[in-house]
């Protein structure tokens, strides 16, 4: 009875391995995948059979029309696989296992039939080619590897990765891309860019993100979008760039609640939009074409470089706020309508060299900066007074308007130079006026062109200056009822009598 089962348990063993034997393509008979003399051992692949293609046989296998299944496919450098439809028939390879190509892949369908390949995990080798044609696609369930010195282009060949696991993209080559890809993986799973990446990422076409998936970038690398993203789930890119580069026509970015970008350029030859309000952790720059936002918010915590002009940004009636760390945020040459500064743990907005104009500026935490013979120039002021923390240098100028509204001192002036403007006014500015107030003043020109100034007494409010030089005009006069306002040097021009006084 123990010798049956020996003999039992051999012929199982045997069994096993047989049915998991390696498949070596010889294509001795023709390039027909299916037909057993092709391969040795003879027979047709099965499912467990692992698949290996040399570059030797004059004859490369080729799915035409037909389906073919195995486990582990390992196409050799200088080998080819081709896997086509016929006008009446799909073709479609279903690799279980890990397919490692350092070879040549050729996908094919027809306007009405498909080819596809359906793998776990895929590694594109160094010397990989990819050729993918009409109505062709691969489906991936496991992860995606663009190795170094692979030259994988998916051409027409779209991919789709799916099933319940997450997938781990890694890009170590530049000359590999993809082409129209959907994230359709089952709900709550993650595809991620691995943070090992050492190379570019080209999307050349749609990016479609499936309800429930998640798409995620912790890796320092450019990923480049040459087509719409059509978002139904959300994404996550906490470093790296993404690089908007559609050649023409126009580049919709589908964002949902929560998505944000680390680094955002915008390279197009046409319009880049977006649908919802977008946070970008770090710099935005417009490298070139337009970037319209379609009115809605856009939330920075870097700096604003816009290299192409006016045209290069579309402002509407949408927000751009400003809302990095302690630190300070370079903006270009730009006009916004909505400006809001948000630096509540400090730094400051900085206008270096530059001339930044908005509609209307509000402020919430704090201040703006201006150096280098910049303008900043404000023409509403959403706070209804002077609010917030302003620095102007020599040969800088800052203009702010708040017609049909108040100009009063709730901030901080340090007019180090330059020429401080302030228009507008339905009464004198009030200094302090429901907030604290500063001014720090040894050169330059405060002019209030339309008001004069009160300075008066408030048991709530602070006002504290330290005025050593530089010239108050205004078009009132100056009232002070305050014993503690006390400059010790400067002139003061109030514009009725137009007669020059010192402090």
């Amino acid at each position: 009875m123990k010798t049956i089962r020996i003999i039992a348990g051999l012929a199982a063993l045997l069994f096993a391995m047989n049915a998991a034997a390696q498949k070596t393509w010889t294509g001795a008979v023709s390039t027909a995948w299916n037909t057993s003399g092709n391969w040795s051992p003879s027979g047709a692949p099965g499912a467990t059979d692992n698949v290996n293609i040399p570059s030797a046989p004059a004859n490369q296998p080729v799915l035409s029309g037909t389906t073919g299944v195995c486990a582990n496919l390992t196409i050799n450098a200088g080998a080819s696989l081709s896997i086509s439809a016929t006008t009446s028939n799909n073709a479609q390879l279903t690799a279980s296992g890990s397919t490692v190509i350092s070879g040549s892949l050729s996908l094919g369908g027809t306007i009405m039939r498909t080819g596809k390949l359906v793998v776990n995990n895929i590694t594109w080798a160094s010397g990989s080619t990819m050729s993918g044609y009409l109505n062709s696609s691969i489906e991936v369930s496991g992860n995606w590897e663009f190795a170094s010195g692979s030259s994988a282009g998916m051409g027409l060949s779209g991919v789709l990765f799916t099933g319940s696991t997450n997938t781990m993209i890694t890009s170590n080559s530049a000359s590999s891309s993809f082409s129209v890809v959907t994230f359709g993986k089952n709900s709550g799973n993650t595809v991620t860019i691995n943070a090992a990446s050492t190379a570019s990422l080209r999307y050349g076409s749609t990016i479609n993100i499936a309800s429930g998936n998640y798409l995620q970038c912790p890796a320092n690398i450019t990923v480049i979008m040459a087509g719409n993203l059509v978002n139904a789930g959300n994404f996550s890119f906490s470093n790296g760039t993404v690089s908007l580069e559609r050649t023409s026509g126009t580049q919709s970015i589908e964002v949902n609640t929560g998505d944000v970008f680390y680094n955002l350029n915008i390279n197009t030859g046409g319009t880049a939009t977006i649908n919802n309000s977008l946070t970008v952790m770090k710099d935005l720059t417009i490298q070139a074409g337009t970037f319209d936002p379609q009115n809605n918010n856009l939330i920075v915590f870097g700096n604003w470089t816009n290299s192409v002009g006016p045209s290069g940004f579309t402002e509407g009636t949408g927000r751009v706020v400003f809302s990095g760390g302690n630190y300070h945020q370079y903006c270009s040459n730009e006009t916004f309508y909505t400006l809001e500064v948000h630096k509540a743990a400090g730094g400051a907005f900085r206008v270096n060299g530059t001339t930044v104009t908005c509609a209307r500026y509000d402020w919430t935490a704090g201040a703006v900066d201006v150096l280098n013979s910049g303008t900043f120039t404000a023409n509403d002021l959403m706070d209804d007074a002077i609010a917030g923390s302003y620095y102007i240098n020599s040969a800088c100028t800052i203009n702010l308007s708040n017609y049909g509204g108040n100009i009063d001192l709730r901030g901080n002036l340090f007019i180090y130079g330059g020429i401080f403007n302030v228009y507008g006014g339905i009464n004198p500015s009030w200094w302090p006026y429901q907030g604290n107030a500063s001014i720090t003043m040894s050169a330059g020109e405060l002019n209030f062109a339309d008001q004069g100034i009160i300075i008066r007494s408030d048991a709530t409010y602070t006002l504290t200056d330290n005025i050593t030089g530089g010239t108050i005009r205004t078009a009132g006069n100056l009232g002070c009822s305050r014993s503690d306002f006390t400059p010790s040097a400067g002139t003061f021009v109030p514009g009725r009598t137009r007669t020059k006084s010192s402090f």
